[in-house]
């Protein structure tokens, strides 16, 4: 029925007929079924393999594109893996702290003021 409506002409304005889409309630409700699918297929499959990560190859370095000052170009940085990066600049590190005994962190109700 719809295709014999579409592109027909009806008060000087050309009539387009498609499929609705579907209710709101109906939509969430699919897409609630099938993230409940997924999740009871993931709690039954055992196996953690397929989830483990492959290993990397730290032979070659990573490239990564990054932007340059001028808009139009691409920079391409080469991070080696199989050694760290040389730190440029300042190092920041902090001294270690030493734990308080928890003599020298309790006090006694006395001493407070009332």
């Amino acid at each position: 029925m719809h295709t014999q409506y579409n592109h027909c002409k009806w008060r000087g304005n050309v009539l387009k007929v498609e499929l609705a889409h579907p209710h709101y309630k109906q939509r969430l409700q699919a897409e609630w079924d099938a993230q409940a699918a997924a999740a009871e297929a993931a709690a039954s499959s055992d196996n953690m393999d397929e989830f483990a990560p492959a290993p990397m190859d730290v032979s070659e370095p990573l490239h990564i594109t990054a932007p340059s000052h001028s808009r139009r170009r691409l920079k391409v940085l080469q991070v080696p893996l199989d050694k760290p990066p040389n730190a440029k600049g300042k190092k920041h590190s902090f001294p270690t702290a030493k734990e308080a005994p928890l003599s020298a962190l309790a006090w006694d109700y006395e001493d407070l003021p009332d």
